[in-house]
């Protein structure tokens, strides 16, 4: 019995290990950072989360390693070209995937973004941003919840971290994690789970 309950750790540790990451789990994300000429950042790994860059913080970009940035803004919203223009004459690759408010979001958006982060990240640093950095805020919490297995908590406490602070986009957030969360099986399913 005494070995059984030295034992209980180390199987309750194997156990937890696939199930969702906690905020403490494997983390390296850095706030209030320094990017582009003037521009404020959150990272993780080697990718960015800011607000709006403007064109010298762009022309800064390439030379600090940046290859590839990720506009989650509307076309319409401001002058998209002259952003658009910066970035290509600077050699950057350029991704335009705008987010949606009010409006839930879905896997295949999802899936977009990360094929084309995926495509650059072997070359070079990434940003993703937005216009106050909210929408890249909601999107990194759905993205660590889903593609990194936070839970709902953590994905909501790494968006906060990251600038979200909009009650319509602090909702898409909790609508997209709420309706995706794995159910634990009820008592019952475990034990019919083990008789069969």
């Amino acid at each position: 019995m005494k070995f059984i309950a030295l034992l209980l750790p180390f199987i309750l540790l194997a156990c937890s290990s696939s199930q969702e990451k906690s905020l403490g789990t494997e983390v390296k994300f850095e706030e209030n950072l320094t990017i582009g000429k003037d521009l404020k950042a959150s990272r993780y790994s080697d990718i960015f989360f800011s607000a709006q860059p403007t064109m010298d913080d762009i022309k800064e970009l390439k030379k600090q390693g940046f290859t590839h940035i990720v506009n989650l803004r509307a076309k319409n919203e401001y002058n998209e070209k002259e952003e658009r223009d910066t970035i290509v004459k600077e050699g950057i690759s350029y991704t335009i995937a705008p987010f949606k408010v009010n409006k839930p979001v879905s896997d295949k958006y999802l899936d977009y973004i990360n094929r084309r982060v995926g495509k650059h990240r072997s070359k070079g640093k990434t940003l993703i941003h937005c216009s106050s950095g909210e929408r890249v805020a909601t999107w990194a919490g759905i993205h660590f919840f889903r593609d990194h297995k936070y839970s709902q908590d953590a994905a909501l406490v790494i968006a906060k971290k990251i600038g979200l602070t909009k009650p319509e986009l602090t909702k898409t957030l909790t609508d997209y994690t709420s309706k995706n969360a794995e159910e634990a099986p009820s008592q019952e399913d475990s034990e019919e789970d083990e008789n069969n």
